[in-house]
C-alpha cells in the first residue's frame, strides 16, 4: 500500500471515529435532557378498549366540552423519586388547565428507601395544590413501594387504594368506580374483593348534596361498588401483567405503569427482552391504549426514571384521559 493510500485511510478511519464520538455525546445529551421534557398527552377511552388520541398541545390546547356522563382523569405513574425531575408547579399547572375530575397514580413513589423522603415531599406538595382546586388525589403502590405503608402514604393527602373502591361522580349523576388493586410482587391483586370493599373514603369524594346518610350509611353509596355497572368501572394497577388474570366483563379499562415506556428504547425491544420478566411487553403492549378482549388497558410511560437518570425515545408523560360509558 501506497503511503497515499494508507494515508487516505488514516484520515477516513479519524473522520469515522469523530463522528461516532459526535454521535455519542449527541445521543448521551438527549438521554440526559429528555427526563426533563414531560408530554402532556390527550386520550377519549371508550367501551371494548375503544380509543382516540386528540392532538392537542398542552400549552395551548385543552380537550373540548364533554358529555355529562363522560369522566376526565389525569393519569401519571412511576415517580420514581431520586430521579424525577419534572416540577411540582409544572405538573400542577398541566393538570389543572385539563379540567380533570380526579388525578390517579399508578405506583412506585420511590425506587428505594433512601428516596422515600423525597417521594413523600413530592406527593405533598402536589396533593396540596389540587386539594386547593378541588380535585382528589388516589393511587396504588408498585412494586418498588415495600417500604411504604398505606398509613404513610395517606399522610400526603393521596387516598391509596389496596383492594378497594371509590366512587368518582360524573356530572349527569351517574357515578363511576374506580378499584385500585395491590401490586403482584407486594401482594395479591383480588378484583373480587375490591368490588366488595369501600375505601373509608368513598362516601367524603362524594360531591356535598351527595353525602347525606342514612343510618350512618351515605345514601348516594350503593351496599357494595359492583352495583356500579361495569362500564363505569376502571382498575387501577401498577403492573400491566395484572389483566392477564382479571375475570373479563367486570371492568371497562385498567390503568397501569411499570413499563416506563421502555424508558431506554433499544432496537428489537431489547430493553425488555434483556431486563424484564413481565409478558405484555414483549408482546408490544408497552405504552399507550389497547384494545384487551372486551376492555381496554392503558400503560402510562411515567414520570421518572429508574437505576439511571436517563430516558431515550420515552418521555415522561401525563395523560389526560376521559372516559365515555357508551361510545
Amino acid at each position: 500500500m501506497s503511503l497515499l493510500a494508507e494515508s487516505a485511510m488514516n484520515k477516513a478511519l479519524l473522520a469515522l471515529l469523530v463522528l461516532l464520538l459526535a454521535t455519542a455525546v449527541i445521543l448521551l445529551a438527549w438521554a440526559i435532557a429528555e427526563p426533563h421534557l414531560l408530554d402532556t398527552d390527550y386520550f377519549r377511552l371508550g367501551p371494548k378498549g375503544k380509543s382516540q388520541r386528540l392532538r392537542l398541545s398542552a400549552a395551548s390546547a385543552r380537550p373540548a366540552q364533554r358529555d355529562a356522563s363522560s369522566l376526565r382523569l389525569a393519569f401519571f405513574s412511576d415517580a420514581h423519586a431520586r430521579f424525577l425531575f419534572i416540577p411540582v408547579r409544572q405538573l400542577l399547572a398541566r393538570i389543572r388547565q385539563a379540567g380533570v375530575d380526579a388525578v390517579v397514580f399508578g405506583g412506585d413513589f420511590s425506587s428505594s428507601e433512601h428516596d422515600l423522603p423525597k417521594a413523600m415531599r413530592y406527593m405533598r406538595e402536589l396533593a396540596a395544590g389540587l386539594s386547593e382546586a378541588g380535585i382528589p388525589l388516589l393511587g396504588v403502590m408498585g412494586n418498588h413501594d415495600e417500604y411504604l405503608s398505606r398509613d404513610t402514604a395517606e399522610q400526603t393527602g393521596l387516598i391509596l387504594l389496596s383492594n378497594d373502591s371509590v366512587l368518582l361522580p360524573a356530572a349527569d349523576g351517574k357515578p363511576w368506580l374506580l378499584t385500585g388493586l395491590q401490586d403482584l410482587k407486594l401482594g395479591t391483586a383480588d378484583l373480587t374483593r375490591g368490588l366488595a370493599t369501600w375505601h373509608s373514603a368513598a362516601a367524603r369524594l362524594l360531591r356535598p348534596a351527595e353525602q347525606q346518610t342514612i343510618e350512618g350509611r351515605p345514601a348516594q353509596l350503593p351496599a357494595t361498588p359492583e352495583q356500579i355497572p361495569a362500564n363505569r368501572r376502571i382498575v387501577l394497577a401498577h403492573n400491566p401483567d395484572t389483566i392477564l388474570s382479571l375475570p373479563e366483563g367486570l371492568f371497562s379499562w385498567v390503568l397501569s405503569g411499570h413499563f416506563h415506556g421502555g424508558q431506554i428504547r433499544l432496537p428489537f425491544r431489547l430493553e425488555y427482552k434483556m431486563l424484564r420478566h413481565d409478558r405484555l411487553c414483549k408482546q408490544g403492549y408497552d405504552q399507550g391504549p389497547y384494545t384487551w378482549h372486551k376492555s381496554g388497558l392503558f400503560i402510562s410511560r411515567g414520570l421518572g426514571c429508574v437505576l439511571l437518570p436517563f430516558r431515550f425515545l420515552s418521555r415522561p408523560e401525563l395523560s389526560i384521559l376521559e372516559f365515555s360509558p357508551d361510545r
